[in-house]
């Protein structure tokens, strides 16, 4: 399975409002009507951003440029480049994209790491990481994991956090190595209980400091294109919960989740919708 990530910013002249409405209410919906499309995707949601959230952990700042990381799983890379060549993905969908979505999207497909297993919980903070100029992304990765399952064991778990994964990104064609500094290496992604628990990653002083000691190590925390730093958080619900296999959605909107990056922070509200088979 291969994850897609998306970073976006919303059109000139948009809202965040307005953008949100038209994702959640005419784009979404779209995407699920276009069978073709919608049958090859096995996990798909939106994360917002949430205005005024702050990183109590690590205390990285807010991304107040984007407006949505989009999430979609499908069984292969192979298969995503196939989906956008399925009939009414460049008739239909592509060109509703351009309606809501500004310059500057960055997509990423990238492959799950447990660092510590449990929930996927709705409430989740992302991490966005770039290696530090010398490394090579599959030596930053390799110690970046290590490093994080040094600090973020079974017997260390914070309270509060129901589980954490590492998402590396995969190389491909367009960018193999990853050498361009719009591209990240790693998406760290914790699972919370409850929002009010992003604190308790750093109740701990021990915890805190010895990731930012991994941070320096292993970081390049200079600017980048979409002007992140090297600490870079989202907050949000996840948005639509399950693939396009079926009929019917049933909706459900959560109050707060948590979604984080590294390189400036965006905090994100997520709104999802939940697909059960007809019937």
């Amino acid at each position: 399975m291969i994850k897609m990530m998306i970073l976006a910013p919303r059109r000139p002249g948009m809202t965040h409002a307005e953008f949100r409405k038209y994702v959640t209410e005419v784009h979404g919906p779209l995407v699920r009507s276009v069978t073709a499309v919608a049958q090859d995707i096995r996990h798909y949601h939106y994360n917002f951003p949430v205005q005024g959230a702050v990183d109590t952990a690590f205390g990285h700042p807010l991304a107040a440029d984007l407006d949505i990381c989009t999430e979609a799983s499908f069984d292969s890379v192979q298969a995503q480049k196939d989906n956008m060549k399925r009939p009414g993905y460049m008739e239909i969908l592509r060109p509703d994209e351009h309606r809501f979505a500004g310059e500057g999207a960055v997509m990423h497909y990238a492959k799950e790491w447990p660092v510590l297993r449990g929930e996927r919980t709705l409430v989740r903070v992302f991490y966005y990481r770039r290696r530090a100029p010398g490394l090579t992304r599959a030596e930053f990765q390799q110690r970046w994991l290590a490093g994080m399952r040094a600090i973020f064991t079974e017997d260390t778990r914070p309270a509060g956090v129901a589980g954490y994964l590492q998402n590396h990104t995969v190389s491909e064609a367009e960018h193999e190595d990853g050498d361009d500094p719009k591209y990240f290496d790693v998406i760290d992604e914790f699972f919370l209980d409850a929002p009010d628990d992003l604190a308790a990653l750093g109740a701990d002083p021990a915890c805190p400091a010895a990731v930012r000691r991994l941070e320096t190590e292993l970081l390049d925390e200079h600017e980048f294109p979409l002007d992140l730093s090297a600490g870079f958080v989202v907050i949000g619900e996840e948005a639509v919960e399950r693939a396009f296999h079926c009929a019917l959605p049933e909706k459900r909107c959560h109050r707060l989740a948590f979604t984080n990056w590294v390189f400036r922070k965006f905090i994100a509200e997520i709104f999802q919708v939940e697909l059960k088979p007809a019937g």
